[in-house]
């Protein structure tokens, strides 16, 4: 079995992964829990501001207790972005993690 970690930007996310992806995912195994990012846990907050070092911090973590840790964030509301696309954001992400 392997255990994935979906780090999740808000409630609508969070409520995604429950009824929709895990109960796909279990069929072959692969549990998925949704985990929601750091200002989304206080439920009144919401989701939204998202940023590369925050994310990088919520994986890096949960990858020491998950086998995989995939996110499910919303590249319009990310903060600190910049001019940079999708791939270069994960590949910042990723780069941050594996320094972690």
């Amino acid at each position: 079995m392997i255990r994935l970690a979906v780090v999740a930007e808000g409630q609508t996310e969070e409520e995604f992964v429950k009824q929709m992806l895990d109960p796909q995912l279990q069929q072959f195994g692969v549990p998925a829990t949704p985990v929601l990012l750091d200002r989304a846990r206080n439920r009144s907050a919401g989701g939204g501001h998202v940023t590369v070092p925050k994310l990088v911090l919520e994986v890096a973590h949960l990858s020491k207790s998950f086998d995989a840790v995939t996110t499910l964030i919303d590249f319009y509301g990310f903060k600190g972005k910049e001019q940079r696309s999708v791939d270069e954001l994960e590949s910042v992400i990723r780069k941050g993690v594996e320094e972690k």
